[in-house]
């Protein structure tokens, strides 16, 4: 599946949650508020970068950097590194709602609302509130469908065929992380590179993403299959 995330060019946002202390209460004591502008930092931290092909995971560090050195993939051991795209801002109404900017479908930036969904303890999940129509185009290319089940987050729905002949559209809902860590919000972030010899394949294929690691897309994996991948987090700050 031939398949680009919509750059991310701009993200920020806040909210800190609290554990409640209370032994008999399930719920987290969420002790501030969301309601603000927050703005993104422009270097983010960067996670291990781990190697998995059909035998598991490669644990030779050498191996991994020869790998990614001979397709020029976007990888760092360094413990952090440049975002390449400029601070954004989010702006909280209230502790349920938010905008911020997002690209349509034609590259064009513009202010997008969401939703504050899956909160709890250690972060939240906004939601856009519409989809954008057609968003996304997608393909039949092994590496390309690895990439996609990577995310434990699933934005894209409603695949069609828009024009005979051509390859399907799908509509694109943006689905933005938080981390919650020590009182910070950060967003989360991984770059993804898989290699395939099945078929067609996107050799050097790699896209740096919003969204949450899927481990599970590694069970996936078949013979002369290879997918590199390491997290970021970007802390955001309150203005």
């Amino acid at each position: 599946m031939r398949f680009k995330s919509p750059r991310f060019l701009v993200f920020t946002a806040a909210a800190v949650i609290v554990l409640n202390s209370c032994k008999k209460s399930t719920q987290p004591n969420i002790s501030l508020s969301l309601t603000g502008t927050y703005t993104s930092a422009t270097i983010f931290e960067l996670g291990q970068v781990q190697m998995f092909t059909a035998a598991g995971q490669v644990t030779d560090v050498n191996l991994v950097k020869d790998f990614a050195r001979r397709r020029q993939l976007d990888f760092s051991w360094e413990k952090t590194g440049p975002t390449n795209f400029g601070s954004g801002k989010f702006v909280f109404a209230n502790d349920n709602e938010a905008t911020t900017d997002v690209p349509n479908r034609y590259g064009v930036i513009a202010p997008a609302s969401f939703t504050v969904t899956d909160r709890s303890s250690t972060g939240f999940v906004l939601k856009q509130n519409e989809a954008i129509k057609n968003g996304v185009q997608k393909s039949s290319l092994r590496s390309a469908q690895l990439v996609i089940l990577s995310n434990q987050l699933q934005p894209i729905s409603n695949c069609h065929t828009e024009i005979s002949g051509q390859e399907d559209r799908c509509d694109y809902n943006y689905l933005i992380p938080f981390v919650i860590a020590n009182n910070n919000l950060k967003l989360a972030y991984y770059t993804v590179a898989v290699h395939s010899e099945q078929g067609s394949s996107l050799q050097g294929y790699s896209t740096t993403t919003v969204g949450l690691f899927n481990k599970a897309v590694t069970q996936q994996l078949i013979a002369d299959d290879t997918l590199v991948v390491q997290t970021k987090l970007l802390p955001l700050s309150k203005n």
